[in-house]
């Protein structure tokens, strides 16, 4: 039987940079991210297969069928190697609501032998401050507390698709617990993302304690430091950096958004093959709000997240016996 670990993520917690630096150098079989993209890159049969396990494992009305059951015991279970996945996008995304994350990890939990969980949390406030910038790129129009959605709570992490979220969804102490309970845990690893940001060093040696993996650690930092090398300088990255915005164009996409077509909008006088929103949003904050810095939320939405998730984080200091508060959370 092969040993199969399941980073999950979440979003906005570095995935990326684990995903193209760490993982490849780690000695372990890395499956990379599994998406369609991989297909641009290699079509064969086993990638097809790998990234259609991804698909019925993120959709929660879609049961895991009888070819990719096949798969999995074909693979998975016919090797002794520890073999990674990394697939943020198993938690769902903004656009629906991250509902089918208790799904998936049922999934996981029933379709693998023994099963482990990579999980990456991040402070709340800088979280969804960094999720509804996605969203107003994405052409949401909310304004923050309509996106976040206060007025609404679940009892369970897992609620119905919506097109905000719900109080309950960066309630890390909860979803832990779960896993816990659901993996056991000594199959579970988490971890703060400002760990990560602080002290990576320390931070690559928990998830190697973890995988039980021996390596040379001297030798991974200088495969990641030349592949970032290689990579820093490509249009793809210089592309994704480009596509943050600052402060003033949030504030700015997310007001004329409302003013362009869309699906559920068809009416609207813009249109997008004519206007470009993000350009729009530039000139907006270039000649009317002049605000160049990053995004943050208004200081009574930070104060009502803080006050949510404060309990919860208590909880989660204890079962995680690491300490939150010097990382910014509040407790």
């Amino acid at each position: 039987m092969s040993e199969t670990i399941f980073h999950i993520g979440h979003q906005k917690t570095g995935s990326t940079y684990l995903q193209n630096y760490f993982f490849p150098n780690l000695n372990i079989e890395y499956l990379g991210k599994i998406n369609d993209q991989d297909k641009i890159t290699n079509n064969s049969s086993f990638s097809k297969n790998l990234i259609k396990l991804g698909n019925e494992l993120v959709f929660n009305n879609i049961e895991l069928s009888q070819e990719t059951k096949n798969f999995i015991k074909t693979f998975f279970s016919q090797t002794k190697k520890k073999i990674l996945i990394s697939k943020e996008g198993l938690m769902g995304d903004h656009r629906v609501n991250y509902f089918n994350g208790i799904s998936t990890l049922n999934k996981i939990k029933n379709s693998f032998y023994n099963p482990k969980i990579i999980f990456i949390f991040r402070e709340q406030v800088k979280w969804l401050e960094s999720i509804y910038q996605q969203s107003v790129r994405d052409n949401s129009f909310y304004s923050p507390d309509k996106f976040l959605n206060f007025e609404k709570k679940s009892n369970y992490y897992s609620f119905e698709s919506d097109t905000n979220l719900h109080q309950n969804v960066a309630d890390w102490y909860t979803f832990i617990k779960y896993n816990y309970e659901l993996f056991g845990e000594k199959n579970v690893l988490a971890l703060p993302f400002e760990f990560f940001q602080k002290d990576k060093v320390n931070f690559y040696l928990e998830i190697m304690k973890f995988l039980e993996i021996e390596q040379d650690l001297k030798e991974l930092l200088k495969n990641i430091e030349e592949n970032e090398k290689k990579n820093i300088q490509t249009k793809t990255h210089h592309t994704i950096l480009n596509k943050r915005l600052n402060h003033g164009e949030v504030v700015a996409k997310c007001f004329i958004n409302k003013f362009y077509r869309t699906a559920r909008q068809p009416f609207p006088i813009l249109s997008r093959k004519l206007i470009n929103p993000e350009s729009f949003a530039k000139f907006i904050n270039f000649v009317l709000i002049k605000k160049n810095y990053p995004y943050k939320f208004p200081k009574n939405t930070t104060i009502k997240i803080q006050n949510i998730y404060k309990e919860n984080n208590k909880k989660l200091e204890i079962l995680l016996k690491i300490n939150l508060k010097k990382f910014g959370y509040s407790c």
